[in-house]
């Protein structure tokens, strides 16, 4: 398979967003006006968004019962 510098432009910015998960940062560093055009580039596994799910963060705390409140 070919290799061209859009391979590495393109690894660039699947690397950033895997890094930062920040669109807006990546696609203003790759120069890009649009978002939308930055998030073709993401190539980023499905691990990943996995683990941004499980980084937010909810305002509320779930309340758990004792044993004794159970019956």
């Amino acid at each position: 398979m070919p290799f061209s510098p859009h391979d590495l432009r393109r690894t660039s910015i699947s690397d950033l967003l895997d890094l930062s998960g920040d669109l807006g940062l990546a696609s203003r560093l790759a120069g890009h006006a649009n978002p939308a055009v930055t998030a073709r580039y993401d190539r980023r596994p499905m691990a990943a968004e996995q683990r941004a799910a499980r980084s937010l963060l909810f305002p509320y705390h779930a309340h758990r019962l004792t044993n004794s409140q159970k019956t």
